[in-house]
């Protein structure tokens, strides 16, 4: 089922978005959301979607920027540089874990996936969940 999946989502050369809940006040909160991104991407890009389609993630991306120099951790700093590599996905991946429903980030970026008709899947309980209507 999973290449089925592969298949609807590979399109046009882009890449796979992979969104996730990432700003909280405790800062040892948003480092396990930094290790459940890190672990869930090292999943995903072994898979057989991984094999088909490269994943991004901006929270791998900016996680140690954030804590090593300082930088903002509230999503409004991060829009501009999130909505540019949107831009460019094909497909969006949820990362399904605590948080992710609440998440400010998640729910502008949603929207914006919506609204640009870009296909949107979830991953939870570390499988790939196609939702063709874009919302669980």
């Amino acid at each position: 089922m999973e290449s089925c999946r592969v298949r609807m989502c590979v399109r046009n050369g882009g890449y796979a978005y992979l969104a996730s809940p990432y700003t909280h006040l405790e800062p040892s909160t948003e480092a396990y959301r930094y290790e459940q991104v890190r672990d869930a991407f090292a999943s995903l890009v072994t898979s057989d979607f991984g094999k088909c389609m490269a994943i991004v993630s901006p929270i791998l991306m900016t996680h140690n920027a954030v804590v090593v120099h300082g930088l903002p951790r509230d999503a409004g700093w991060w829009e501009r540089f999130n909505l540019e590599l949107m831009k460019r996905a094909t497909v969006c991946i949820v990362l399904c874990v605590p948080g992710w429903r609440e998440s400010v980030g998640v729910s502008k970026e949603l929207k914006w996936f919506k609204q640009n008709n870009v296909p949107i899947l979830y991953y939870e309980g570390w499988e790939l969940v196609w939702c063709p209507e874009g919302g669980l």
